[in-house]
């Protein structure tokens, strides 16, 4: 009899941690850290979630990962750490979105912009429209559905827009106001764990990118178009 699917997920896009180990799609036991620590965390953490779950790394089937958009270092010490689990295991990589996930969300059939904070003074924007995801002006990175925008690109942005739909997580809102666009209309603002729960919901879906064997060298984080390919090697952390 066939054994559970065991996928371990690495979440490291924003400044709070979460690992999760999941039994055929489903959370079976997570860790998660608030203190702004996400990097230097991440593998102590790995280690007591399967300690704890006495599972053994060899044990896992997958690696699925959040590969943005988010914080720079975040997302690319991330999606590294999962490539050097799947890699010397020979087990596939899943790719998940957390812009992806935050269009979900839309209303059906709505258009606009989906905004992510990218900093104090910038935004991860993708406009969308009947909830596919359409790259912004001058985006030429094909792997990427979102770009890192200044204030005033936003707002630049919003004004060639057709809509004054926007959509943001809730944790970024305070940032969102700042931009002061008028008229805009905040549709709906996902908590931190609704999100989540969204971008878990890719695993199983068309949309997320499920990579195996030597394809899973070429995982690029999403961090204002990231078109270069993160180079892994052994004791390679970068």
């Amino acid at each position: 009899m066939a054994r559970d699917l065991r996928t371990l997920f690495l979440d490291t896009a924003s400044s709070s941690l979460f690992v999760a180990l999941l039994v055929d799609g489903q959370v079976a036991a997570h860790r998660s850290t608030l203190n702004g620590r996400s990097v230097a965390d991440l593998h102590p953490t790995i280690t007591t979630l399967l300690l704890d779950s006495g599972v053994r790394i060899e044990e896992i089937d997958q690696f699925a990962v959040v590969k943005g958009p988010g914080n720079w270092t975040g997302v690319n010490v991330g999606v590294v750490a999962a490539k050097m689990f799947a890699l010397p295991l020979r087990k596939p990589l899943v790719l998940l979105s957390r812009m992806r996930a935050l269009i979900e969300f839309a209303p059906h059939e709505a258009s606009g912009l989906a905004l992510i904070s990218a900093g104090k003074s910038a935004l991860f924007a993708a406009a969308f429209a009947r909830r596919q995801p359409i790259e912004a002006p001058g985006h030429e990175a094909p792997d990427s559905e979102s770009q890192r925008l200044s204030f005033d690109e936003v707002s630049a942005l919003w004004a060639k827009s057709s809509s004054p739909n926007l959509i943001a997580p809730e944790m970024d809102v305070n940032q969102i106001n700042l931009l002061n666009l008028p008229e805009a209309r905040l549709l709906i603002t996902p908590s931190a764990d609704q999100l989540r729960s969204a971008v878990l919901g890719q695993l199983d879906s068309p949309s997320a990118l499920k990579l195996e064997g030597d394809d899973i060298h070429l995982a690029l984080p999403d961090y204002a178009g990231a078109d270069r390919t993160i180079h892994t090697s052994p004791g390679s952390f970068r």
